[in-house]
């Protein structure tokens, strides 16, 4: 009978006692349905007491319907988490899970003196257990029962064992990774049949292999040299690494990263390209990776190399490598560096690389890979620089092939600043320039690489802004050359110079086929006239080529030089062990101290009046150039007389009268010559011009007729009685017809302009000139 209003205690005391009695029976899953309500009770405590001590002790009570005390044990302890806040010790838990982790390794048919075996030694890895006896039978059947599991495929079970037996031994840790690494060794030595099964468990092994650092860094690196090599075949590199990856740790990756990145290295070394040179090892790396086919794989040793230099890929290719072929000429490997993905960057590679070549002929055929031999990329501007070397690196071979005297270091100079330069400069500076015929100068610098097909006309009207410069530049070099060649000779004349006397009368008996059609002159006096009638025209000429604004400071350096005398000559010869002590000392007209049309003469004044013409070879020179030196030597005062003072006038005068106002395109053309001439201040300067060549003609004309009234005969120098534009037609038609062809378009292009205008001079703002005007 319960007592009265004590119904609830009651029934959890008999809920409780009938708990007790489940136990006693082996009734668990009723014992374990009791346990709900009787936490909540007065009887908790002695309930989880009891629980507790079921853990523990599980052998004596009826453990038979669960299979084990070890499982009885287990059953418990999930009951008691699940229905109450206490928590079992680890030591407690862990133990258990080891010896249901020893029943499975039973059930796997490892043998009971192995599992004792195994118990000690998890016994031996505990802080407060230690063994006594035992070590060396222990290791050996740890190792046995792991090599049994991984043969039985098993990888999990021995991942389990291997969990319980490493954290507190080191030398245990050693042992169980040992067992693992060849067991996976001996699997890759021998791959089996299906090689899906046996890729499968090659990476479950990879997975759950353990890993500690230290005496087992070299082993694994032998497995990780066996996997990189069985990469290539059924294994793939991917799932390797990540089999490889551990929680929070990614040792095992970088192990494998680095040793892979060795032998793909060893391996690229050692399929390097021959080359004529021992280049560094990192350049033979990136030689190698450009020629290799296998191309996804080497981007990622690309990848992984630039990681361990710390270097972008473009400057280990582009700047290392590349730049070193260039420099030992190995033009065939650089051509298979730039075969593939580096394609598009062939003529930036050009420009990088162009300052290392050691010869003209190494540039030729380092322009030839990297320009020639490349199609379009998108890239027009670098085609274009790339066209300009070449045209450049054609002047320089020009210059070579025809004024050997050039040193070598003075080759390499302009080759390596052939960007900074222009095709003039270049000629300037290596050959002496007034010494060869102009219309070799002229075909030279028109040789352009035109398409096929075209004309002389189309490959003018195509000419680049920079080769029509040069173009024009040196028609003012011709133009102030001859001015300087007439003056000379019609100087000379009152020298009585006997060689000049003798040449003249060996060429009267020995006249040439080109003077057969030339008067013979009966004086040396006569036939210095006539040569300063030639030079005279030759100088018209070249002036109606050039643009009007040019033209007008061509003209002004003209009017310029009538105020000359032999002094303007004297040049300082420095000491140059490439210059010929016996060179004409007055061959170079830019040592004079009158500027003689410098613009005409180079494109960068400043620097090209300290150079000095090389000596040229005696077939480097043509009929027309002549020797200042030997023509001035004699000479005192001003070297203009009155013939040559008329000449000049009268084509200072026909040169003045056929200008009109320019307009924006030649205004254009002025300013890329660096004409100092502007559209604002060219009718200023063409009227002051004007006038000042009115004013000499008159003023020679008052001073002839006062000296012929005084003296009533000729003087010692009288005018000039063969008009200009007469004497003009005498001179060698061979040569004139060539040119006059050449520069008669431009001529008639110069005559429409002027037609189109009024003949107005424009009366603009007249600006500085470079060439200062001498009031007479």
């Amino acid at each position: 009978m319960y007592p009265f209003s004590r119904e609830a205690e009651t029934s959890l005391q008999d809920l409780f006692e009938y708990f007790k009695r489940c136990l006693q029976h082996g009734e668990w899953e009723l014992a374990s349905a009791c346990v709900p309500q009787l936490v909540q009770s007065t009887h908790s405590e002695n309930l989880q007491d009891i629980i507790r001590a079921i853990i523990c002790h599980p052998y004596k009570l009826e453990w038979e319907t669960v299979g084990s005390p070890h499982r009885l044990a287990w059953f418990w302890l999930q009951v008691l988490e699940k229905w109450t806040e206490e928590k079992v010790s680890p030591d407690i838990r862990r133990e258990l899970e080891f010896l249901l982790l020893l029943e499975e390794l039973d059930s796997e048919g490892i043998a009971e003196t192995v599992l004792k075996e195994l118990h000690q030694a998890y016994l031996s890895s505990q802080p407060e257990q230690k063994a006594a006896e035992g070590s060396g039978s222990t290791q050996a059947a740890v190792e046995s029962c792991l090599r049994t599991l991984l043969e039985k495929k098993k990888p999990r079970l021995a991942q389990s064992l291997a969990h319980f037996l490493q954290d507190q031994s080191p030398t245990e840790d050693h042992t169980l990774q040992h067992t693992f690494i060849q067991h996976l060794m001996k699997k890759l030595a021998k791959p089996e049949k299906k090689a899906e099964e046996w890729v499968e468990e090659i990476y479950a092994v990879l997975a759950v292999m353990p890993w500690s650092s230290g005496r087992s860094a070299g082993q694994f690196e032998a497995l990780c040299e066996a996997l990189w090599a069985a990469r290539d075949g059924p294994l793939r590199e991917e799932r390797i690494l990540s089999s490889l990856l551990r929680p929070q740790c990614d040792a095992l990756v970088s192990l494998y990263c680095s040793t892979a990145l060795r032998l793909q290295r060893d391996h690229l070394l050692r399929s390097t390209p021959d080359t004529q040179v021992e280049l560094p090892e990192a350049e033979k790396l990136a030689l190698s990776l450009c020629c290799h086919k296998d191309r996804p794989s080497i981007w990622k040793t690309i990848y992984f190399e630039c990681l361990s230099s710390g270097k972008h890929f473009l400057e280990q290719v582009l700047v290392s490598t590349a730049l070193d072929l260039v420099k030992h000429e190995e033009f065939s490997q650089l051509r298979e560096l730039v075969r593939l993905e580096f394609r598009p960057l062939s003529r930036l590679l050009l420009l990088l690389g162009w300052t290392q070549c050691r010869s003209l002929s190494s540039a030729q055929k380092l322009l030839s890979v990297l320009h020639c031999e490349q199609a379009p990329a998108s890239d027009t501007v670098l085609q274009e620089f790339a066209n300009l070397l070449s045209s450049q690196l054609g002047i320089l071979e020009w210059c070579k092939n025809n004024n050997p005297g050039i040193s070598t270091e003075a080759l390499l100079t302009q080759l390596h600043t052939l960007d900074n330069h222009s095709a003039l400069y270049i000629l300037h500076t290596l050959t002496p320039l007034p010494q060869f015929e102009e219309r070799r100068i002229l075909d030279l610098l028109q040789q352009l690489p035109n398409p096929p097909g075209h004309d002389d006309s189309e490959a003018i009207r195509t000419l680049s802004p920079g080769a029509q410069r040069n173009l024009v530049l040196f028609q003012g070099f011709c133009v102030m050359k001859y001015t300087i060649y007439a003056l000379c000779v019609n100087a000379h004349k009152y020298t009585n110079c006997s060689e000049c006397e003798s040449m003249h009368h060996q060429q009267q008996q020995l006249p040439t086929e080109a003077e057969t059609d030339q008067p013979q002159t009966s004086t040396s006096s006569e036939g210095f006239h006539l040569q300063f009638q030639h030079y005279l025209s030759e100088c018209q000429l070249y002036l109606e080529a050039v643009p009007a604004m040019f033209r007008l400071e061509l003209l002004e350096n003209i009017f310029s030089l009538l105020f000359l005398s032999s002094a303007d000559f004297t040049q300082q010869i420095p000491k140059d062990n490439n210059v010929n002590a016996n060179q004409d000392c007055a061959s170079d007209t830019r040592n004079t101290n009158v500027e003689l049309g410098a613009k005409a003469q180079t494109e960068e004044s400043d620097h090209c009046r300290s150079q000095k013409l090389r000596t040229s070879s005696p077939t480097s020179s043509h009929r027309g150039h002549l020797e200042l030196g030997h023509f001035i030597q004699g000479c005192r005062g001003f070297v203009v007389d009155v013939a040559a003072m008329e000449g000049f006038l009268k084509l200072l005068k026909e040169g003045l009268e056929g200008m009109c106002v320019v307009g924006q395109q030649e205004g254009q053309e002025g300013e890329s010559l660096g004409c100092s001439v502007t559209p604002e201040t060219f009718g200023a300067r063409l009227q002051r011009l004007s006038k000042r060549t009115a004013e000499a003609q008159w003023r020679l004309q008052i001073i002839t007729s006062n000296q012929g009234s005084e003296n009533g005969s000729e003087g010692p120098f009288p005018i000039s009685t063969v008009g200009y534009t007469a004497t003009s037609l005498e001179r060698r038609k061979s040569s004139s017809l060539r040119r006059r062809k050449r520069l008669g378009r431009r001529v008639a292009e110069r005559q429409t302009s002027i037609e189109k205008h009024n003949g107005e001079v424009s009366t603009s703002a007249s600006g500085d000139s470079r060439v200062t005007l001498m009031k007479m």
